[in-house]
């Protein structure tokens, strides 16, 4: 949440840091009508959290099937901002406002489940069907991130370092990995979180191309790679080449173009829609072209 000033400039709404009690105190009042109004549309508020930025907060909200994650989504991002602007600040999810300073992302978390059964973890590792599901994503991650980083914005967000995943890699509780399995907590893998994700993604786009990508691993029967257990950018990239580890893409053109490319997963969208979607995401770039990063946070903060 941010204040704007009366010369349009944006400010910290507080300073405080990660998990602040005084972060919360502050805004606790904005942040309970939040809570209070996504219930009254039937969204469970699991917790919220004081971020790591400057006047940046966490809702976690409850998992439910992809349709009802994705109805959820919108709810979710449209509340906020409705009841920041009530409160006279702006509430945001832009992908990067502050240059220097953490940005925003929009985390997707996923489980298999079959008859109401956890498929996700065997032991303390994925099982075999997790596994190729997740090395589905693993392996159309270049081009799924046109659908999930869906703003020139995002990839200012997505660089090493962040905790978004820079490069194309998976592992267990790694923080700088795209693809995380979360094990530390219950002790095996109940989920899998894919952290390239942020708001200005299309939900049902979104997650239509990540079902896709990971059906179409169980059907080749994919296998991941060694999962990893340091930071990519800390590797040359003689140890990222032979580790498997590539850079993902830069910006959303060159991201793209890689869904354009990737001939599967276009079929499996359907080449009509992915044509479209690629031509709109197109003139955005273009209407952002040569437009400063003050600028362009104009234009985007009260959109996400």
């Amino acid at each position: 949440m941010l204040l704007r000033r009366e010369d349009g400039r944006l400010n910290h709404f507080e300073n405080s840091g990660y998990a602040s009690a005084h972060g919360l105190d502050h805004a606790g009042p904005i942040l309970d009508r939040m809570a209070l109004a996504l219930e009254d549309q039937d969204v469970s508020v699991r917790a919220v959290l004081k971020e790591a930025g400057r006047s940046q907060y966490e809702f976690a909200t409850d998992h439910g099937q992809a349709l009802e994650a994705a109805n959820h989504f919108c709810i979710v991002r449209e509340t906020i901002g409705a009841i920041a602007a009530s409160e006279g600040l702006v509430g945001t999810c832009l992908p990067l406002v502050f240059e220097r300073e953490a940005g925003n992302g929009w985390h997707m978390h996923f489980s298999l489940l079959r008859d109401g059964v956890n498929l996700t973890g065997r032991g303390d590792r994925l099982g075999s069907e997790a596994e190729a599901f997740v090395a589905g994503i693993f392996d159309h991650l270049p081009a799924l991130l046109s659908l999930t980083a869906a703003s020139p914005n995002s990839f200012r967000r997505i660089r090493p370092g962040a905790w978004c995943g820079a490069f194309r890699a998976w592992g267990y509780d790694h923080k700088e990995a795209p693809l995380r399995v979360p094990t530390e907590r219950r002790g095996a893998p109940t989920n899998v979180e894919f952290k390239s994700c942020d708001a200005t993604l299309n939900p049902y786009l979104a997650l239509a191309g990540v079902i896709a990508a990971g059906l179409d691993g169980i059907d080749r029967a994919l296998v991941l790679p060694e999962p990893i257990d340091r930071d990519p950018a800390l590797l040359s990239e003689a140890e990222r080449q032979a580790r498997g580890i590539d850079r993902l893409p830069t910006n959303l053109g060159e991201a793209i173009d890689l869904l354009r490319a990737d001939s599967a997963l276009e079929a499996m969208l359907e080449v009509p829609l992915v044509r479209s979607y690629a031509a709109v995401k197109r003139g955005e770039i273009d209407a952002l072209e040569g437009v400063s990063f003050e600028e362009e946070v104009d234009r985007l903060i009260e959109v996400y």
